[in-house]
């Protein structure tokens, strides 16, 4: 990702200076317009303070964000997504992906999570706390998670793996502490500067039985699930044999082996757990050796991994115990694998809860409340952005058309 255009304070911070007094002796032994032009190059800023020089050792030319008067580098970024406990990994549970391209989808969600936090802390010091008692509730939040650790000797070690010192893990406390202050604040689980609460969390009535009645219309499968409903799912037990090494001949020798269980399945020689417990690859036993998702999901997964496998007859004419042909998968950067479906089992499709059943108003609720939480963090993140300097712009404006989302999205 190219680095983007920094303010001339930026760029001059991170400009690096020749030791002046050297660099004038050899002036004169210089053409006087060569002389000229370097003073001209030095002009623009020489880190003479220790403050200023820190910047220019740190920063250099790596910066690729600002926050207010913050700088975000490349290395911080990179550090965060590597050991971060906070970083949330856009790549997680994706399908393969080339390298480049999960870096890519890494360091830009990692550089966007970093200027929020940023954002949040800002927030959070903003909200009219005597700094004393900040002081006081992050020192007794530190010993309370040294505590929990097992005491000092136990922390440091645990510290060291993730590669923090206690300083490094107290002023993390604190940044958590203050964005949670913002947090609770702009989402109503607590009072504003103001001393009071500005927000109204509560879920009324018929906000409750209006989303109940949309969510009971949803095709969104997510949404089904909070009122109880579900379509049909299908159950489907997996073995995965892998070709190790590779080569045709362990290609061969794999898929003879997967043919010659198949058979002795259907014969009755040898029963389909059985042959898991034997054969199969080892990440691809116990729970994983047995699929579950609603048949259209399903279906176009298939599909998608078995492109000359009519996935879509299998899955609708199959009886219990049904086996399906051996499936070749090639795999990127991997040994290929020879794959064994056995149909399981059909569930049926399930209607909505009532709505007069408790337990569903309750998850109703707490749907409704994360939905408007999120809603309204990303509004307050949106008013930050529009008092703090951002950059870059593309993350800048991605936070206000945030801030712009209504309850039911953009």
């Amino acid at each position: 990702m190219a680095a983007p255009a920094l303010p001339a304070l930026v760029l001059a911070i991170a400009a690096a200076a020749a030791p002046v007094g050297l660099a004038r002796l050899q002036e004169t032994t210089r053409p006087l317009s060569e002389a000229a032009a370097e003073r001209s190059e030095r002009a623009r800023f020489v880190p003479r303070t220790p403050l200023e020089r820190a910047l220019a050792e740190r920063f250099g030319e790596h910066a690729i964000a600002v926050v207010g008067d913050d700088l975000i580098t490349r290395d911080e970024v990179l550090r965060f997504i590597a050991a971060s406990p906070d970083f949330e990994d856009p790549a997680e549970g994706l399908p393969d992906l080339p390298p480049e391209r999960v870096m890519e989808l890494r360091v830009n969600a990692g550089l966007r999570q970093m200027i929020e936090q940023k954002l949040k802390v800002e927030g959070g010091r903003n909200q009219g706390y005597e700094p004393e008692m900040l002081a006081q509730i992050q020192k007794n939040f530190f010993e309370q998670k040294i505590a929990e650790f097992g005491g000092e000797s136990q922390a440091n070690r645990l510290l060291a793996e993730q590669q923090m010192t206690p300083n490094d893990f107290r002023e993390m406390l604190g940044k958590r502490l203050l964005s949670q202050f913002w947090q609770d604040a702009v989402t109503g689980r607590s009072v504003g500067p103001t001393g009071r609460r500005f927000v109204d969390p509560y879920v009324r009535p018929g906000t409750l039985y209006s989303r109940y009645r949309t969510y009971v219309k949803s095709r969104d499968l997510r949404l089904g699930e909070i009122v109880g409903k579900s379509p049909e799912r299908v159950v489907l037990g997996r073995l995965v044999l892998a070709a190790k090494g590779g080569d045709p001949g362990a290609v061969e020798k794999a898929k003879g082996l997967a043919d010659a269980i198949r058979t002795n399945i259907e014969s009755g020689v040898l029963t389909f757990d059985d042959a898991i417990l034997q054969y199969a690859a080892t990440n691809f036993r116990g729970p994983m050796s047995r699929i579950e998702f609603p048949a259209r999901t399903l279906e176009a997964e298939l599909t998608k991994l078995h492109p000359t496998f009519d996935a879509g007859s299998f899955l609708g004419t199959s009886s219990n115990g049904t086996l399906s042909p051996v499936l070749r998968v090639d795999l990127p950067d991997s040994d290929p694998v020879f794959v064994l479906y056995r149909f399981e089992e059909r569930l049926a499709p399930k209607a909505a809860d009532s709505f007069l059943d408790l337990e569903l108003q309750q998850r109703l609720k707490r749907s409704i409340e994360e939905e408007e939480s999120d809603v309204r963090i990303a509004r307050g993140l949106g008013e930050l952005v529009r008092r703090t300097y951002v950059a870059p712009d593309s993350i800048r404006d991605a936070l206000l058309q945030g801030g712009r989302r209504g309850p039911d999205g953009p």
